[in-house]
C-alpha cells in the first residue's frame, strides 16, 4: 500500500543505525514489526503464565520417542514382536 509519510530526518537516520537498514521502507517496515512484536511480548508477560522447566532432558527424549512411536503405529494394525 502506498503512503506519504512526514518522518524527521534525524528520527530516521537514528532508526536506521540501530535497524541496520539501508532504505526508508526497510527501516519503516522495521519499526513496525518491532513494535509489534514488543507489544505481544507485553501482553505476554501480562498473563504470567508459569512455565514448569522441572523436566529432564531423559523425560523430554522419552516424551519424544513415544510420540515418535505412536504416529508411526498410528496406521498400523499388526502388532510388533518384543525381542
Amino acid at each position: 500500500m502506498r503512503t506519504t509519510l512526514d518522518i524527521p530526518d534525524d528520527l530516521l537516520n537514528r532508526a536506521r543505525e540501530v535497524s541496520g537498514r539501508q532504505s526508508k521502507r526497510d527501516v519503516v517496515c522495521w519499526a513496525l514489526e518491532e513494535a509489534t512484536r514488543k507489544e505481544a511480548m507485553r501482553e505476554l508477560l501480562a498473563r504470567r503464565v508459569k512455565v514448569d522447566f522441572a523436566v529432564t532432558p531423559q523425560e523430554m527424549e522419552d516424551a519424544e520417542i513415544r510420540d515418535q512411536d505412536a504416529k508411526r503405529n498410528k496406521g498400523s494394525t499388526r502388532r510388533r514382536r518384543r525381542r
